[in-house]
């Protein structure tokens, strides 16, 4: 089982300064890494990929 972190997740209305949704989600590594693109992608960053390089790069894994 993939080991888990909690992550809050706020959409605000910037302009009347009040938040419209405020959540919070149990993801692994690559959950966070997907969901982090998608919100990029709908924020109209062309390649998420190359943002969440810098942002959360893969941790290195230990070989067994």
């Amino acid at each position: 089982m993939a080991k888990t972190r909690r992550y809050s997740i706020e959409i605000k209305d910037i302009k009347a300064g009040r938040t419209v949704v405020l959540t919070a989600a149990d993801w692994d590594e690559d959950e966070m890494r997907v969901a982090v693109a998608q919100v990029m992608r709908l924020a109209g960053v062309p390649d998420g990929t190359c943002f969440l390089d810098e942002v959360a790069p893969k941790a290195k894994r230990r070989k067994s």
